[in-house]
């Protein structure tokens, strides 16, 4: 039998994949947090990055339907 401090800790996140479906957890090995705390990071700084850049061209869009149509 395995003592308790020599067993493999796990943490669990929900996920949420829409509003009418159950949440699930998703159990992570102790030892691959650390990568997957990382790939989260990078996924919402990607999200991040994308939402600015969505408001740019917004603007852009919005001066130029301003102006109108050049000619």
């Amino acid at each position: 039998m395995m003592s308790p401090s020599s067993e493999p800790r796990t943490t669990a996140t929900k996920e949420k994949k829409s509003s009418s479906e159950l949440v699930s957890a998703k159990l992570i090995e102790w030892e691959d947090y650390e990568q997957e705390v990382a790939r989260l990071w990078s996924l919402s700084s990607a999200l991040k990055e994308a939402r600015e850049k969505k408001e740019g061209l917004e603007g852009k869009l919005h001066s130029l339907n301003q102006v109108g149509p050049l000619r």
